[in-house]
């Protein structure tokens, strides 16, 4: 069968709080939302992060995928973006990402013409459950907070969100406060949730070096799980964690440049960047065959797009431990099912076809931009 139609939408969603981290201040997720119809009648979803992936699908990819055959992926993949990324063409990463898009609905389609689940198109379940770690950002700079207060502040959000998620990971932001007041709230976090929960951080190369180590010295006791990215510098990086002997992870995917740096031992990343299911699926076993660990990282997915992240970390042998997850954040999903919600930590998968949701259209008409 063939491509009949595809409709691009811009949306932004409210967030249930404002989220700070040293790059930015979140009050809405920014996604795009595609729906591809096909001329046997089937309709697929598919999500990307931003909101200007719209305007890259609706202006330049729409015309090469109508009337194209809907089962061959791989010839719709390469009427719209190049193979190999060419590293002096940076647009074709950005490309990439928006056509992540067009293959969840693609794949979406699939699965529901063979009546078969995404998980189990994608090679079936190698565990029962899609496991995500609760996750928080750190205390608004501009709630006015005093810094003392801050550490009390994060180790309630820290409880409310395993309470929330039922998960037995936590993982937050810091490198916004002062480094006494970011090792005072790991301590802090460490005494609420007490030794049965591991304890990630996530500094968004938020450190020059100096303040990397004496954050780690000062949290050296508490059995830090990971901490993400504490510097910019991929050496710095590779040096903390040898000289600290602290889990260290980072969001590059350039596994060549990671070769020289075996302290790296997490790769951190966007579930839309290798701009399909199958690429990101060939990366994750290529970054698991250097000994490295894969989790996806989360960028605020609204339903469908968290509906693909649960299929793939069900049947993707080489996420080999939770992902971030920032679901239990947005305010509106815009998917009409409702057992999506992360409960004892993961999230079971259906067996409906597909990726087993639907769009709300009601709430696409209140968030959408364009």
């Amino acid at each position: 069968m063939r491509v009949q139609s595809i409709e691009v939408y811009a949306v932004q969603v409210p967030i249930k709080r404002v989220s700070v981290f040293t790059r930015a201040r979140r009050t809405h997720a920014s996604r795009t939302i595609v729906v591809l119809r096909t001329k046997d009648g089937l309709t697929g979803f598919g999500e990307t992060r931003g909101i200007d992936a719209a305007r890259i699908i609706r202006d330049r990819f729409a015309p090469l995928i109508l009337d194209q055959p809907d089962d061959n992926i791989e010839h719709i993949r390469d009427r719209c973006i190049p193979r190999i990324v060419d590293f002096g063409y940076p647009e074709q990463l950005v490309d990439r990402g928006a056509f992540a898009a067009i293959d969840m609905a693609l794949w979406d389609i699939h699965g529901k013409r063979a009546g078969l689940p995404l998980f189990k198109l994608l090679g079936g379940a190698v565990r029962p459950r899609a496991e995500f770690v609760a996750y928080e950002y750190t205390v608004d700079p501009g709630d006015q907070h005093r810094e003392r207060d801050i550490p009390a502040l994060m180790a309630d959000k820290a409880a409310a969100a395993i309470e929330e998620t039922g998960s037995r990971y936590f993982e937050f932001k810091i490198g916004v406060h002062s480094v006494d007041c970011d090792i005072a709230t790991t301590a802090a976090i460490r005494t609420r949730l007490g030794d049965g929960v591991r304890i990630g951080v996530d500094a968004n190369m938020a450190f020059d070096y100096e303040d990397a180590r004496r954050f780690l010295s000062g949290t050296a006791a508490l059995d830090l799980w990971n901490i993400e990215e504490p510097v910019a510098p991929l050496a710095e990086m590779d040096r903390l964690a040898r000289d600290f002997r602290v889990p260290v992870s980072s969001h590059c995917v350039d596994l060549d440049a990671l070769r020289s740096y075996p302290g790296i031992t997490g790769v951190v990343g966007d579930p839309h960047g290798a701009g399909g299911m199958l690429p990101m699926r060939d990366f994750i076993e290529r970054t698991a065959a250097m000994n490295r660990q894969f989790w996806f990282r989360s960028v605020w997915e609204l339903g469908v797009s968290w509906a693909a992240m649960c299929h793939m970390a069900t049947a993707f042998s080489g996420l080999q431990r939770p992902s971030q997850s920032l679901f239990n954040l947005i305010e509106d999903d815009l998917v009409e099912e409702t057992s999506w919600s992360l409960k004892d930590g993961a999230v079971v998968v259906s067996d409906a076809p597909g990726l087993g949701v639907t769009l709300d259209r009601r709430s696409l008409e209140i968030y959408k931009l364009s």
